[in-house]
């Protein structure tokens, strides 16, 4: 896996292929926080801002006087059931202890100590006449916070009902302004993203063979993340027929154009195979001839070469016939002819050293 820092040439494209990662990351970082910052820029839909200010205030202000009211109410009339309550077991056992007193009395009535019972009598009758009025007051005392709370519960009720049809009439203009501020949303996004993919077909057909192409290519892979990713999460319901409808146009671009290359490679091919043998050979760069050579395909019609034909060597091409393989004619130290068999693009034999061009 390592034998890539062994060839500077691939070191070189590995290391462009790494800027262009790094400046296309930073890029989809900066650009990510741009789009979910656009809504920023626009002011936030609010319900309120569509109804009667002067009716909402008004029932928000009753709303508020009503629930002061009724949180003030509640402990107290908790309290005044308890003491009504209370009251009303006092009252019920004197009662009863009253009339088991009277039971006992019948039966005794021509009992000597008669009178001295009739003062009982009246003594029990003022407590329960005490008791009774105490039980009463508390009642009314119930009763009138009791009325007091039913009018704050109705009154809270009526200022809900009045906020409640103010923000009713309102949802129509809410949900047309909120659509409108979807799209403008939208809009702002596809603007800041629409045009990157602009950028980067200049750039594919423009810049290819530019120096500074691996930036160009970190940005033409940022313009396609951030149009067909990073806009993903924030399309509206109808997005996806912008997303899909660019899609389909760039694929309809790119598939002319691919199919336009394809068709002219074909083309070159063939008058490159028309071509005589030594000006293919200069018009191939030795050192990826050398390379496709290692990698058994032919530089010429980059089509794969076999290893043995019959038993026989290929030393040319046998789709082509460009000539891959030949015997140095150089010279060793000794003086003898080299004869080594060698790639024909080897700039020096492998064997004698001898340079090809000199041979």
């Amino acid at each position: 896996m390592f034998k890539i820092f062994y060839a500077p040439e691939k070191l070189f494209a590995f290391s462009m292929w790494l800027v262009s990662l790094v400046f296309a990351a930073f890029l989809v970082g900066l650009g990510g926080k741009i789009i979910a910052d656009v809504p920023s820029a626009t002011t936030p839909v609010s319900v309120e801002s569509f109804t009667n200010p002067q009716v909402m205030w008004d029932s928000r202000n009753r709303l508020d006087g009503a629930e002061d009211t009724r949180r003030k109410l509640e402990p107290e009339l908790a309290e005044a059931q308890a003491v009504a309550a209370a009251r009303q077991t006092a009252y019920a056992t004197a009662q009863s202890a009253n009339r088991n007193w009277l039971a006992t009395r019948s039966v005794t009535s021509t009992n000597p100590d008669a009178v001295k019972q009739d003062r009982e009598l009246l003594r029990q009758s003022k407590e329960l006449e005490a008791l009774s009025a105490s039980l009463r007051e508390a009642q009314v005392k119930v009763e009138e916070l009791s009325s007091q709370m039913r009018a704050a519960l109705r009154e809270e009720a009526e200022a809900r009902s009045a906020m409640t049809d103010q923000l009713r009439d309102a949802q129509p203009q809410v949900q047309s302004a909120s659509r409108a501020q979807e799209l403008k949303i939208f809009g702002l996004r596809l603007a800041l993203t629409g045009p990157l993919l602009l950028v980067s077909t200049w750039l594919i057909v423009k810049k290819r063979k530019s120096s500074h192409w691996p930036l160009a290519r970190g940005f033409i892979m940022f313009s396609l993340f951030a149009f067909f990713v990073e806009l993903v999460p924030y399309l509206p319901s109808y997005g996806g027929y912008v997303r899909y409808g660019v899609g389909l146009l760039l694929s309809l671009v790119g598939g002319h154009y691919g199919i336009k290359w394809m068709q002219g490679f074909l083309a070159r091919r063939q008058a490159e195979a028309n071509r005589n043998e030594t000006e293919r050979r200069s018009s191939l760069d030795k050192v990826q001839a050398v390379q496709k050579i290692v990698s058994k395909v032919c530089p010429g019609c980059e089509r794969p070469i076999p290893a043995e034909l019959d038993g026989v060597k290929v030393d040319n091409c046998v789709y082509c016939g460009l000539r891959l393989f030949d015997l140095c004619e150089g010279k060793r130290a000794s003086g003898d002819l080299c004869g080594v068999r060698k790639n024909a693009f080897y700039p020096h034999c492998p064997s004698c050293g001898t340079a090809q061009a000199a041979a």
